[in-house]
């Protein structure tokens, strides 16, 4: 089965799983379910594997230094704020064009357009993919005469079929070879979906209230539920509304600061994680890798704020010194009212450093010295400075002796994954300088969205409106006001309005964005045995109307009582 992302490739195996623990089975074949980009990568590289002369596929990193570089070249002398955006602004254009079937070939805008740039720097992707002997995953798949085997492959949560997928459905059934494109009805052929209940909020924070509430009616009458929320927005949001459901569910377990049911037995379905959260952030803005991006910043010769400077001395991420000397330095240094610190400034400051605290600043400068030493090479291949980068890391004892939980021991492996990254660059770059190779590092790193993955939770919380393509028990989508459905138009820059409305991208029209709603408003009434819908009427002092795509079941829903509060402090307070 192929679905639209990654999260609902998880959530379609945890669902599988929670299904067959349920029939009471103890071993199960994995269910085959992958992201389209995942399955289509699969497919090409089984391909190229069993012919001779087809050109290699391109690694995620290696595109992306590719667009980077082409884009650079097209611009020339031009003097811009931000050309790694540029670029990847440029990067997912050209995937777009793929998925919808526009040749970017044939492409002809004015000169000086944002359709011009794009034809150009694809066209310099394109001629040094060519000089590689590689292929971007859209030139891999215009090489192949069908994707995939003779296995069936359902494709599942795609509301409207993009021209590519249509292409490759028609390509497998005229070889032969089983295809499908479910929709949610299809999924859920055996259930009848009840009228969806609407719950009209006074503001966004009584709307997380209700939310919790109702999580914590359905756990509490049926402990292995499954529930699902989507909630759009900033992710601070969805963090409150883990919390709420937290105090909601497990009082006790949020005051200990844990979360609730954390040493459960991962057999037992009542005992899963009670929240978790799809989607993730960028990599480095995670404490431990962010620690250890600053430290190779100060070793590459970038001076550092002294609010991030001593952060990163205060950070648990150190074999040593211990954790109070540390402190004592980061009092000290404040004191000397330096706004910026660099290596050589740091190093000289710890060396100065009162008899009181020379133990600590000592072990520190030693570290910095030895680490710096490791990479004082002139000059490099990606290979090189990635093995350089982790050597220098292993002197500074990043990431220190702690004992690492599930989640930061799997943040942990991923940097390691992206160092590894880094050194398969060495094909489409030759030598650089540490400067260039820490930049290019922090760039991959701030690129690279990563959560931990968890164990099935007993809620999922969804940062975006999709398909959910697994069955729940009960579904919320929260934030249902008129400006976010339908969703705003939002034709993509770089490519001619013309023929993203001809490709039929819902992105492009009001008419696509009315279609994509209608569908999702479909998709989440047979994905759950009930389904909430909720908007609310304030956000902060700005009113907002609810969706008209909401109205009809609005306008018969019976008048709704006073939300309870589930926050934790009013809650827990007595009189007196």
């Amino acid at each position: 089965m192929v679905v639209p992302s990654r999260q609902r490739a998880h959530a379609l195996r945890l669902a599988y799983a929670a299904a067959q623990l349920g029939r009471g089975r103890q071993v199960w074949a994995s269910p085959d379910a992958l992201p389209l980009e995942g399955w289509l990568t699969r497919e090409v590289e089984r391909y190229a594997a069993s012919r001779e002369g087809v050109p290699r596929l391109l690694s995620p990193a290696e595109e992306w230094l590719l667009w980077r570089q082409s884009t650079a070249e097209t611009l020339g002398g031009t003097d811009l704020v931000n050309r790694a955006s540029l670029a990847e602004s440029l990067r997912r254009a050209g995937a777009l064009a793929a998925d919808l079937g526009i040749d970017l070939r044939a492409l002809r805008g004015a000169a000086g357009t944002e359709t011009d740039l794009l034809a150009a720097t694809h066209r310099a992707v394109v001629e040094r993919c060519r000089a590689l002997g590689a292929a971007s995953l859209p030139a891999a798949l215009a090489g192949m005469p069908c994707v995939g085997d003779d296995r069936p492959v359902a494709f599942a949560g795609f509301l409207i079929p993009s021209p590519r997928l249509r292409s490759l459905a028609a390509a497998r059934t005229r070889n032969g070879f089983e295809s499908a494109c479910w929709s949610a009805m299809d999924l859920a052929s055996d259930v009848v979906p009840a009228p969806p209940r609407v719950v009209r909020a006074a503001d966004e924070r009584e709307e997380l209230e209700r939310i919790a509430e109702w999580c914590r009616r359905h756990l509490t009458a049926q402990a292995d539920a499954r529930l699902l929320v989507l909630l759009p927005g900033s992710a601070g949001r969805r963090e409150r509304l883990a919390a709420l459901i937290r105090q909601a569910v497990d009082p006790a377990g949020s005051l200990r600061g844990s979360p609730p049911l954390a040493d459960a037995d991962p057999g037992d379905r009542t005992s899963a994680p009670l929240v978790g959260l799809e989607g993730g952030q960028p990599l480095a803005v995670l404490p431990m890798i962010a620690h250890a991006l600053a430290g190779l910043a100060l070793l590459a010769g970038e001076a550092l704020e002294i609010e991030s400077a001593l952060e990163w001395l205060r950070a648990p991420w150190w074999i040593e010194p211990d954790a109070p000397g540390r402190a004592r330095l980061d009092l000290w240094l404040r004191q000397r009212g330096r706004l910026r610190l660099d290596l050589s400034g740091l190093v000289a400051a710890l060396r100065r450093a009162p008899a009181a605290l020379a133990a600590p600043a000592r072990a520190i400068a030693g570290r910095l010295e030895q680490a710096a030493e490791s990479v004082q090479a002139a000059a490099g291949t990606p290979r090189e400075w990635s093995e350089r980068l982790q050597a220098a890391l292993d002197v500074m004892g990043w990431p220190g002796a702690r004992t690492r939980g599930s989640a930061e021991q799997q943040t942990l492996v991923r940097f390691y994954e992206l160092l590894d990254e880094l050194g398969q660059l060495s094909a489409a770059a030759r030598t650089m300088s540490l400067r260039t190779a820490v930049q290019w590092l922090t760039e991959l790193a701030a690129r690279t969205a990563y959560r931990p993955s968890d164990d099935d939770p007993a809620v999922t919380i969804s940062p975006a409106y999709v398909d959910p393509v697994a069955r729940y028990d009960g579904v919320w989508v929260a934030g249902l006001h008129a400006e976010s459905l339908p969703q705003p138009v939002a034709p993509d820059p770089f490519l001619p309005l013309p023929a993203q409305v001809a490709a039929g991208w819902p992105a492009a029209t009001a008419a696509g964005r009315l279609q994509e709603a209608q569908a999702l408003l479909t998709a989440w009434r047979a994905a759950g045995a009930e389904c909430v819908l909720s908007a609310p009427a304030r956000a902060e002092d700005i009113e907002l109307l609810p969706s008209p795509l909401i109205e009809e079941w609005r306008a018969a829903a019976p008048m709704e009582e006073p939300c309870p509060s589930v926050w934790l402090p009013a809650r827990l307070r007595r009189p007196g």
